[in-house]
């Protein structure tokens, strides 16, 4: 797939399928994003992937917390949308608007589908340091955004998002 096609095609998948993506996808796709332009070359960023019964005991973790109504923890902190400019939040209001009929056709598959991660088949944690500098988060963005273009380029979907 070419670049362009592979922009075009890429979107944030909230339903995998169940069929595995194998080891040798992934490394590969990693390996494509590792071509990621990094401020003074610091590629500060690890990723780790988890699947088979590593991904389970995360899914089962955070089916539990969603039962238990515990509440997200970003690293980063969470903006509300009033915080935007008018045009962000225009933006993020045309997609509530095309998203939310999603949701309420079926809220019981789409809650039941993130509080099991949306059945991924893999999941790849982009890792930074304690207390990372704003270059190192500005180089993470990149290296997320080719992830998820290299993956979309070898037939894998992707969705970015945050743990908890």
């Amino acid at each position: 797939m070419e670049i362009i096609e592979a922009i075009h095609a890429r979107h944030s998948t909230r339903a995998f399928k169940d069929t595995p993506v194998p080891v040798e996808t992934l490394t590969d796709i990693v390996r494509d994003a590792q071509q990621t332009p990094s401020w003074g070359n610091s590629q500060s960023w690890q990723v780790a992937i988890a699947t088979g019964a590593t991904l389970e005991r995360i899914k089962q973790g955070f089916a539990d917390a969603t039962q238990t109504g515990l509440t997200e923890n970003a690293d980063l902190s969470k903006v509300h949308r009033g915080d935007f400019s008018a045009f962000a939040n225009q933006n993020m209001g045309h997609w509530v608007g095309t998203f939310h009929p999603i949701i309420e056709s079926d809220p019981t598959t789409y809650w039941d589908s993130r509080g099991h991660l949306y059945r991924a088949p893999a999941i790849a944690y982009l890792l930074l340091d304690q207390s990372p500098n704003s270059w190192s988060i500005y180089d993470l963005g990149a290296f997320s955004e080719t992830l998820m273009l290299a993956a979309t380029g070898r037939g894998v979907q992707s969705l970015a998002s945050y743990d908890w």
